[in-house]
């Protein structure tokens, strides 16, 4: 299982919608994966437990989203980010 189709399958289990286009803070136009979610803390909490670690938060208003700067829409690898 890819670190996408983890990071997916935790949104999923939890009803949260998935980003796969988001460029959050300091990327300068690069994009990632993340988890649009009003318990940021949780979401990386249930995806850290599938080896998946180097999130980082942004404030969306109401919700925030989660997201991994290291795990690109292309990104085919099984090997968990540290």
């Amino acid at each position: 299982m890819t670190n996408i189709e983890k990071i997916e399958s935790v949104a999923k289990d939890a009803g949260w919608e998935v980003r796969r286009d988001y460029s959050g803070r300091g990327m300068f136009g690069k994009t990632c994966v993340g988890i649009v979610c009003r318990r940021p803390i949780m979401a990386i909490e249930f995806v850290a437990e599938l080896g998946v670690r180097g999130a980082k938060i942004d404030d969306m208003g109401l919700d925030s989203i989660v997201y991994w700067p290291a795990v690109t829409s292309d990104q085919t690898d099984t090997e968990p980010l540290s």
